[in-house]
């Protein structure tokens, strides 16, 4: 073998480690985004969950005030029995989802009174809850 060819082989090999090594990179980096993404979306059904169970438990409060006492597009403030011991206590759910309300008419609404749905919105996930005890 010429020197030449030498370096023209050595060349070649170069120019491939640096082709699988970039891939490998870039693989590792594709799997941290996609890990991190499945974690979000994991953590967001389990809230998500967490919420709707709660709201379909929603429940008048000891005092017989209306169960619902606050709505906002991304607040919602209601009581609900949460640890079955019979009597509702206040749940609050602020700047943790974004909320839409709706009446029996599947119209939007603001009228705490009208609500009978819920669409919860987190991290491009939704669920729609009834609120069975109104």
């Amino acid at each position: 073998m010429t020197l030449v060819e030498t370096l023209v082989a050595l060349s070649i090999f170069l120019v491939i480690m640096v082709a699988i090594t970039t891939f490998e990179v870039n693989i590792f980096s594709y799997q941290k985004s996609i890990s991190g993404s499945f974690d979000v979306s994991q953590s967001s059904q389990i809230v998500l969950k967490k919420i709707s169970r709660e709201m379909r438990q929603m429940s008048a409060p000891p005092s017989g005030a209306y169960p619902l006492t606050a709505i906002g597009s991304s607040t919602i403030r209601f009581f609900s029995d949460t640890n079955a011991d019979g009597i509702p206590e206040p749940i609050v759910y602020d700047s943790v989802a974004s909320f839409l309300y709706f009446d029996g008419n599947d119209a939007t609404t603001t009228d705490i009174s009208a609500v009978r749905f819920v669409r919860i919105t987190i991290a491009s996930y939704s669920a729609f809850v009834q609120l069975r005890n109104l």
